[in-house]
């Protein structure tokens, strides 16, 4: 069964448990998660910028260092922008700039159309009085650009962060970031595991669990297990994995059962 992670009381029973008693215990597992089916990203993507993320993971193969890069440009563009302040970031946070703005501010970060030499030698108008504002935003423009610029971001990123100001939405290349930054965790070859019981575990049931957990992550990935000691723990199990708990407590148990009877 699938849990948010909720602890309880009571007293353990673990230490009678065998390494095939822990063994059963994960085949007992909720049917309702499955691991993830071969070749499907591990993670459910939502929305636009859900979908943005899907499409840059797919275009570097899937392929686990081509997509840290991927994460890294992202996160490195959110950086640069936060560390611009308002003059800046102000077209990053909300939905109240049209898309013809949204495509003059990426167009000013991405590319040296306009050389920014001075206020007065930019030559679209619109950049010069409603991006820009005014000669004092300059060097921060400049900056701004200066510092995406030495992301050398691929053109996979690049048409990511296009299409994004294409529909007005600027507000999403955090949220871009973000998640990105979450797939990049869940599909990596080592997957973190915590594993909480009210006792120590015996080196035998330390190893059942260590036999029986890889059947609950994405194919390919190996699982680093760390073990700690939680007398809240009642008769069984806490396992999280990522993102993920799985409860194998006796509480569980219980509810599961209270939830049959209703």
């Amino acid at each position: 069964m699938l849990s948010t992670g909720k602890k309880s009381s009571g007293k353990d029973e673990m230490s009678g448990l065998s390494s095939a008693d822990i063994a059963k215990l994960f085949m007992e597992m909720d049917a309702a998660a499955p691991k993830q089916a071969k070749g499907e990203i591990p993670l459910k993507l939502v929305g636009r910028s859900g979908e943005l993320v899907e499409n840059l993971y797919y275009a570097v193969g899937k392929d686990a260092k081509k997509f840290d890069a991927v994460v890294k440009q992202l996160e490195g563009f959110v950086k640069v922008v936060q560390q611009s302040g308002l003059v800046v970031e102000r077209f990053f946070t909300t939905t109240n700039y049209s898309e013809e703005e949204c495509k003059m501010v990426m167009d000013l970060l991405l590319t040296d159309k306009e050389p920014l030499k001075s206020f007065d030698s930019i030559k679209n108008a619109e950049v010069r009085e409603m991006i820009v504002d005014n000669e004092g935003n300059l060097d921060t423009w400049r900056d701004a650009r200066k510092g995406i610029a030495a992301l050398a971001l691929t053109p996979e990123v690049r048409s990511a962060l296009e299409s994004l100001a294409a529909a007005a939405r600027l507000d999403l290349v955090k949220k871009t970031a973000a998640k990105a930054a979450t797939l990049r965790a869940v599909t990596s070859k080592t997957l973190d595991a915590e594993v909480r019981s009210a006792v120590p575990l015996s080196k035998e049931q330390q190893a059942a669990i260590v036999k029986a957990l890889p059947q609950y992550v994405p194919a390919g990935q190996s699982v680093n297990v760390a073990y700690e000691v939680d007398p809240a723990v009642l008769g069984g199990l806490m396992v999280t994995i990522g993102n993920t708990t799985i409860d194998l407590s006796a509480t569980s148990k219980i509810v599961e059962l209270a939830q049959r009877k209703l």
